[in-house]
């Protein structure tokens, strides 16, 4: 693909000097906010050029109800649409979090509702042709973009895809994209229905003989995806006729968090032309060359976040947004452009780090409160001067220091930050806009050397961070994360057996749309879809889809069902074995590759794992033994009797042995549960098991919230 810098607008810079910046105590410091340059917008694109502006991790409305913060994210948004209108673009392209919380408020809905309105609604012609786009929508309106409704008059077309923040979720599967969406505004694209099987479609457009595939990969939780990408279970619908520039639209972690919660370029089809890559809130938004799979060279654009929603030195990088012309060179061959443009609506950061070792500022809690408050008055003024075109509404800036307090004391952060936020006039309360900074609540953190070398590091930790951590000596705390907690919570106590019926990682997405997403029938839903799979299974084996009702009953002997049932999960257990095999073979193989060695393990230093190991002692409780049914019940009863003889069988039994027996203790209540056509007393056994199948998982649950909710506290202390 060749690179064209055709016809490109004029810029112009300000002189270093003029930029400001520069160092203060303790240290170089990092900011991001305002402009270095004024551009001035290009004219409309040739009716050869296709021109896509470029957006991604907007975080609508993060901080809604902070009196200084709240309006960050919906001005960077209001820049975005704008800019978009003024660049001439044919259509927005959004990579994913537009919004910061799963359900977002009304007050969020109806400000972002209103302003897509504003933009997207109008009289301005929309040149680009829809060739194929059945990636859009439901089962109810496939392909169908928003500029072919006759209903609807759109000047701005708009293509999203979710992110972890707007990930579907309960019942129906729906995000808040999908309003949105279903109310003409936006064309959501991207939804993946199942997470072990994935097809990426493509939306096929077209301008003036430039032909455009672009594929939306929503966000996946990135262990599930890399395992989908090991197993070679993601597939792309790419064109076969015709020349494409093809782009990809994904939403997931770009730097290594892990063995496999990370998605490499590796393992993106080599084919591709470009790829937006958004979740990371770094602005790299300058192409790089990566390569993808069988050696092809792939170009990607990392562009970031428009509004700061981590205090972290990424974070202070400056911010933009970009928009990308393709056209048919003379040649025949494909070409594009990539311009990034720099946010404006983006609040002031500046973020610094120090050691109070050496930096003689005093040993006392006073004297090393007059030293920080010393630093936090420089950097305010470094922010002022760094950028003095920031707008009105964002003149007090983000300050970030860092400081490193070992052998000396802390200070109470809240109360030291009182003293930035303003002096009372006429006995009211300090004005939000006499603010001197805009987060005077977490102007400092603080942390300290550990005063041991940590002990191996937890498996879900940063490979670069934990080597960091090695090599300094440091403490290293970092979030629990959920399937840990879960994985921790199933292998209590003696007897491992494992999972049988649900998959492990089944579960571990349900407890975390649980506890994050705040979804109350997650882990129901999941189950009663494991138990339809299971039940679906056993069905094919007895003849057929009847087999539910009657077919099952149609069993002479229940020691023949007990050893289908048996043989069925021995051979589930089978395939999960293999799959993790598959997944751990792939994972050595590529750290070889990349030189990274053995993936380390990670996860906090010394005294929070052994709060750790004291917490969640203790053995787990066996499952809840199945009540005999009524008189007359018949196969309730025999399933009871042979729930009690699997829970008395040895630990340590094995093959198919072990298996046989835990298949009688776990899935014997499939038999009433499938016999639809059972009078009424074994619909009450059923009822009685499915209740018994619910606890299970929601005490896991409960666990793992509550366990990752101690370690944050343990985290923050």
């Amino acid at each position: 693909m060749n690179l064209a810098q055709y016809d490109p607008p004029r810029v112009r810079e300000k002189p270093a000097a003029e930029q400001g910046g520069g160092a203060g105590k303790g240290g170089g410091s990092r900011g991001a906010g305002g402009v270095s340059g004024v551009r001035a917008p290009p004219g409309p694109p040739a009716d050869d050029v296709l021109r896509i502006f470029v957006s991604t991790d907007n975080h609508l409305g993060h901080k809604e109800s902070h009196e200084v913060r709240g309006n960050d994210s919906f001005m960077a948004v209001e820049e975005v649409l704008k800019k978009s209108v003024e660049y001439h673009s044919d259509f927005l392209l959004l990579g994913g979090d537009l919004f910061d919380d799963n359900k977002p408020s009304r007050q969020t809905m109806v400000r972002t509702i209103k302003m897509f309105k504003k933009a997207v609604l109008g009289d301005r012609e929309v040149k680009v042709e829809a060739v194929d786009c059945s990636a859009l929508g439901d089962e109810h309106e496939v392909g169908v973009v928003n500029w072919q409704d006759e209903n609807l008059n759109i000047a701005l077309p708009t293509f999203i895809i979710h992110g972890n923040h707007d990930d579907p979720a309960g019942q129906g599967h729906f995000s808040a994209l999908d309003l949105l969406s279903s109310s003409g505004l936006l064309n959501y694209f991207g939804k993946q229905k199942q997470m072990d099987d994935v097809l990426v479609k493509p939306l096929l457009l077209s301008k003036g003989g430039v032909n455009v595939a672009i594929y939306g990969l929503g966000n996946i939780p990135d262990t599930r995806l890399y395992q989908t990408f090991v197993q070679g279970k993601v597939r792309w619908d790419k064109p076969q006729t015709g020349t494409w520039f093809h782009i990809l639209v994904i939403h997931q972690n770009r730097i290594a968090h892990g063995a496999t919660k990370f998605i490499p370029a590796e393992f993106l089809p080599g084919w591709l032309d470009f790829v937006i890559w958004g979740h990371e809130h770094e602005c790299l938004i300058d192409p790089r060359e990566e390569t993808g799979r069988e050696g092809g060279k792939i170009q990607i654009s990392q562009p970031g976040s428009s509004v700061q929603t981590s205090l972290a030195a990424a974070e202070a990088e400056k911010k933009h947004c970009a928009y990308m012309d393709i056209r048919v060179g003379g040649d025949g061959v494909m070409q594009y452009r990539w311009k990034k443009i720099a946010y404006t609506n983006v609040r002031p950061f500046v973020y610094r780090e120090v050691c109070l070792d050496g930096s003689n500022c005093g040993s006392s809690e006073d004297q090393v409160g007059a030293f920080l408050s010393e630093l936090i008055t420089e950097m305010i003024q470094e922010a002022k001067e760094s950028f003095p075109d920031a707008p009105p509404e964002m003149q007090q800036p983000l300050i970030k220091l860092k400081v490193e307090h070992t052998g000396y004391p802390t200070i109470h952060i809240p109360r030291f930050g009182q003293k930035f936020k303003g002096s009372t006039r006429a006995g009211k309360l300090p004005s939000h806009t006499d603010w001197q900074v805009a987060n005077p609540e977490d102007l400092i953190t603080f942390w300290r050397r550990a005063s041991r070398a940590p002990r191996e590091k937890h498996k879900e930790d940063t490979e670069k961070d934990a080597a960091a951590s090695i090599k300094q000596g440091t403490e290293l705390l970092v979030a629990a994360e959920i399937p840990d907690l879960v994985e921790e919570e199933l292998n209590k106590g003696t007897q491992k057996a494992g999972l049988e019926v649900l998959y492990k990682e089944n579960l571990f997405d349900a407890v975390t749309k649980f506890v994050d997403k705040e979804d109350s029938r997650a882990i129901a839903d999941m189950l009663m879809d494991s138990l339809k799979a299971v039940k679906d299974e056993l069905s094919k084996d007895v003849g057929g889809k009847d087999a539910a009702g009657a077919g099952l009953a149609a069993f002479d002997q229940e020691k023949e069902l007990q050893e289908k049932i048996a043989e069925r999960l021995t051979e589930r257990q089978q395939r999960q074995r293999e799959i993790a095999g598959s997944q751990s073979n792939a994972s050595q193989l590529l750290a070889e590759e990349r030189g990274d060695g053995s993936p380390r393990r990670g996860g906090g230093g010394d005294d929070m794992e052994e709060d750790h190991d004291d917490d969640m002692g203790g053995s787990a409780k066996p499952p809840p033994k199945a009540k005999p049914g009524p008189k007359g019940g018949g196969k309730p009863a025999a399933g009871a009797a042979a729930s009690k003889a699997a829970a008395k069988a040895p630990a340590k039994a094995k093959g198919g042995a072990a298996a046989k027996a835990s298949g009688k203790q776990m899935q014997l209540s499939f038999t009433s549960q499938q016999a639809s056509a059972a009078p009424s007393q074994d619909g009450q056994a059923r009822c009685q098991d499915g209740q018994a199948s619910q606890r299970a998982p929601r005490k896991v649950a409960v666990a793992a919230a509550s366990r990752r909710q101690q370690l944050q506290s343990d985290s923050e202390e």
